[in-house]
């Protein structure tokens, strides 16, 4: 058994497989549907509310895969919860720059539902840490 964790269950190493294939799965999305030509280019409060949805599912699902994770608890990062926020919040940042190179326009206020939307996915993944780890005490 030499490099095995003996601490973790085949079922907890499936959540921590699953919760990566997600987060991965979304950052993907993500790239594409940033870096996809699209047509517009004005303000749109549908816009505005997919950016705040899509950071608030995007930062979410990263922290739960790195972090913490209902069933599996501390992941491989467990005091990284502001890191990874700001992270996926730069994530967003340089992906609303790069518009400008595939032609389409860069709007400051997408960067602003981004983040938005990392600290609503912030506060969400941190309410459901809280109320599990209330349940469990």
């Amino acid at each position: 058994m030499s490099g095995m964790d003996p601490g973790r269950t085949t079922r907890t190493k499936a959540l921590d497989t699953l919760a990566w294939m997600v987060a991965w799965t979304l950052l993907v999305v993500a790239l594409v549907a940033s870096l996809a030509p699209r047509e517009g280019g004005w303000f749109s409060f549908s816009d505005k509310l997919t950016h705040v949805v899509g950071y608030t599912g995007l930062c979410a699902s990263f922290l739960l895969a790195a972090v913490w994770l209902p069933r599996r608890g501390p992941g491989r990062f467990p005091r990284s919860a502001v890191a990874v926020t700001v992270a996926v919040a730069v994530v967003g940042a340089v992906l609303e720059l790069l518009q400008g190179y595939v032609g389409r326009s860069v709007d400051v206020l997408d960067v602003g539902a981004n983040v938005v939307g990392c600290v609503g996915g912030r506060f969400l993944w941190g309410a459901l840490r809280s109320t599990l780890s209330e349940r469990s005490a």
